[in-house]
Parts: C-alpha cells; structure tokens; sequence
C-alpha cells in the first residue's frame, strides 16, 4: 500500500539499491512518521527484517506503534536495571519483556525490532546458551519430574508452592505449573507417569484451567544464568577472590563473596547474579547477536543515539563506583555495557541506514551515500473536524492523494460524513489494500504517531493522534 508510491520515488530507489550489500548509507529529510513507512516499505519490498536503534525506548515505542499500525509485526526490546546488590522487591518486569522478544526473534516471529540504545549495548544470554535453554513442550512428551525440575532450575525459574507470576514454576504429583516470561497466564501440565498428558493455560486466582492447548514454550526466566555444569568452577573462582579481598583487608566484600559461592555450587537461586557478568558466559552478546544477518539495521538520529550511550556509560561508571566502596562484588563498566563505538562497529556487518530529520555533520559509520528527501511531519489535527476539512480541501487541490486516519469507527464515520457535506465524497479504508488515487481522499480507522506530507509520493496523511 504506501510502499507503493515510495517504491516509485527516485530517493527509494537509490536506498534499495545502497542496501543490497552491507555498508552505511544516511538518509535525511523525513520527520519520525514518516521514516517508519520508509522502513515499512522497504521491509516489505525487500523482504528483510529491520533492527532500528533509537536514542530511547520512547523513540523505540513510537516507531514500534507506527510499523504495527503499517502492517509490520514489531516490539521493543527495552533497557533494563542491573539487580548489582539486594533490593527488596526488585522488579523483573523489563527483563522478561526482552527474553519475549529474544524469543520471538530466534523463532522468526518479527519483522521489526526497536531498541533504544541503552538496550542495544547492555549485554544478555548469548544466544547459544538461550536456545540451550529454550525447550518446546506437547501433551504426549516423555519428560520425568526430576528432569523438568533441572531444566527449570538451569533456565532460571524460581520454585513456589503456587506461582503467582512470571518466573516461577511448581510441581505437585503428577502437577507441574510453569509461566514463562513471554506468557499472559501460566501454563498448567497434567502427567500420566513420565508422559504429559495434557496441558492448559489457568487463572493464578482461581487456579481454574482458562484454555486447553497444544505446545507451549519454556524460555529462559533470566539473562543472566549460571550454568549447573559450571557451577564448581564459578563458586571456585568467588572463593579465590574472596582470599584476596581477605588479604587487602576488606572483610565485607569477602563475606559477600563467600556467601554468593556458596548459593551458587548448590544450585540455589542467586538474584544479583548480574554482578558476575564475566564469570557467567565466556563471550559477550547483545540484541545484535540475535538479529538475522540480512537484517536492515537503522540507526535513527545517530548523534543523538552517540550522546545517550555516552550518558548511559557514565551513569553506571558512577553507580558502580559507589557499589565498590559500598563492598559489593561488581565487575567494570565495559563488562555490562557495550561501548558505542563496538556496537557501531558490530552494525556495520549489516546492511545500515542512518537517518534522521536533518543532516548530521558527522556519523558513526562512514555513509557511501547521502540522500535528502523532501518530506514534512504534520501535527495532529486533534479531533478538530475544521483543520481536517481545510487540510483536505488544499491537498486535493494539488492533487494529492489524502489518508486521514481516525481513532475509532465511529470517529471515522463522523469525518467521511463531514467530508461528504462538504461535497468532498471520501472512499472508506483501502480497499483492494490501495491508497486512494490522486486527487482522492479516503477516511480509514488507524493511527500513527504523527503525520506527514510527502510532495514527490503526491501524498498526505493526516492522523488524529
């Protein structure tokens, strides 16, 4: 639909074809909305997945929305806080939202991900060790209660009498209970023996079975997992930290270090297990090792994008300064956090677009080519039926071919009845999924974050957002 008419612009052309190879090219010109139906159509017409980086998850929200509301299966895959030290009641809320979407990419559920760039540089679970400990489940597998138990255990959940939220499993007979961060309700499976025989999501309150169903997929419940197998050789090296700080004469951190030791060789949960980031997983990874290598990568306001990581580094320089002289075992910056000149580099192996409204004097990636556009973002016409009437009348003088959105049905009807007055006979939605020829205007039930006028493309949308 609208990649459409963008195919047919002269600076969409010069794009797809910069992107056919990795490489950098920047593009400027197009306000936020608009660049997301730039992406959208290019996702569409070249049939690859997008990974757009933004300065934070706000930036990451919008154009989630819009490429949602453009037909193009995205999420945000969101910054999260290190637990470095006992919190009472730490929440684990953004955690598990970037282990669904870790998810959704090693299955290939998404077209598009929107990663702030404070997310896109802290590390997570390699991506070996979240398919390790990835596991597909169907009524009709053989799967004994001890081994359940371990892989559970190793994946990061933590056991209850009775789960009450992501996380956290059970096991009762011949009952065993799971939810998984990426589920809405959590999973209930009934054994014969050693086999399951069926299995249900069910309400936490009721404990009553709400659906049957078929499969069910157990992800990890933390990014940061300690391996059983390497359990020995992790408590091994705490110990012998925990002597040295004994000789410096620093008592508290070594008690602190001794007492992690010992959670960890026996296989109790250890909630601040980030802190031992370097001891965990032998190589670091971030969202990038966990996106398709033909993807389209899209650093959207990269100054802006530099400047954010810079603050995000040095923020955390500062807290783990005052966690040290607190006595608390955490390791460097550079071991949670991806420095951005690494990540750009590690963007480079793809195909890479920087964009933004205007030209920027200096980019992260050296571009091979430079294209400026000629588009204009337009604010919302906020439900104000004159603003869209005169906005309409101008553009189908010029012969522009006119979408105005509307929050809901009945909103759309008032406006196509309005227009209708006004002898302006609009078309409803898209029909055969077309836009509205030129010199038409059409009244569809959608939204975007803010709209746009596209001269070269002959088109304006108008969004009351």
């Amino acid at each position: 639909m609208f990649n459409a008419l963008f195919t047919k612009t002269e600076e969409y052309t010069k794009l797809a074809q910069a992107l056919g190879s990795p490489g950098a090219c920047a593009l400027f010109g197009i306000p936020g909305s608009g660049r997301a139906m730039v992406y959208a159509a290019l996702a569409k017409a070249l049939d690859k997945p997008l990974c757009i980086v933004t300065p934070g998850e706000a930036e990451a929200t919008r154009f989630a929305g819009d490429l949602n509301a453009l037909g193009v299966a995205a999420a945000v895959f969101p910054a999260r806080d290190y637990v470095l030290r006992p919190i009472e009641g730490t929440g684990r809320e953004y955690e598990y939202r970037r282990l669904a979407v870790l998810g959704d990419l090693v299955g290939g559920r998404l077209q598009a991900v929107c990663v702030p760039d404070e997310g896109l540089t802290q590390y997570t679970t390699p991506r070996a060790d979240f398919c390790a400990n990835t596991r597909s489940l169907r009524p009709g597998d053989t799967l004994p209660r001890a081994e359940l138990t371990a892989l559970l255990y190793g994946a990061g959940y933590t056991r209850r009498d009775q789960v009450d939220g992501p996380g956290q499993f059970s096991i009762r007979g011949d009952i065993a209970d799971i939810y998984a961060p990426d589920m809405k309700q959590p999973a209930r499976m009934e054994f014969w023996g050693d086999e399951i025989d069926s299995m249900g999501f069910f309400d936490t309150d009721t404990q009553r079975r709400a659906e049957n169903i078929e499969s069910f997929r157990v992800l990890p419940a933390c990014e940061s997992l300690v391996d059983p197998s390497r359990a020995g050789s992790i408590a091994k090296e705490l110990l012998s930290r925990a002597a040295r700080a004994e000789r410096r004469e620093q008592p508290e951190l070594a008690r602190r270090l001794r007492r992690d030791a010992e959670l960890i060789s026996t296989g109790a949960p250890l909630p601040w297990s980030d802190r031992y980031l370097p001891e965990l997983y032998s190589e670091y990874s971030t969202a990038l090792d966990f996106i398709a290598p033909d993807a389209i990568v899209y650093i959207d306001a990269p100054n802006r994008c530099a400047e954010k990581a810079k603050d995000i580094s040095d923020s955390l320089a500062d807290d783990l300064k005052i966690l040290r002289e607190g006595a608390f075992p955490v390791a460097e910056t550079g071991d949670y956090l991806l420095p951005w000149k690494d990540a750009c580099e590690k963007i480079a192996d793809f195909a890479v677009v920087m964009a933004d409204a205007f030209s920027a004097g200096r980019y992260p990636l050296s571009p091979r080519s430079v294209l400026d556009t000629n588009v204009r973002q337009l604010p919302s016409y906020g439900g104000s039926a004159e603003t869209v009437l005169a906005d309409v009348q101008r553009y189908l003088e010029n012969e522009f071919r006119v979408v105005v959105f509307a929050s809901d049905d009945r909103r759309a009807d008032v406006l196509a009845a309005m227009l209708e007055r006004n002898g302006i006979p609009p078309l409803r939605g898209f029909p055969n999924g077309a836009l509205p020829p030129e010199g038409r205007a059409t009244v569809a039930v959608g939204a975007l974050s803010a709209g746009l006028e596209a001269p070269e493309a002959h088109l304006a949308v108008l969004t009351d957002t």
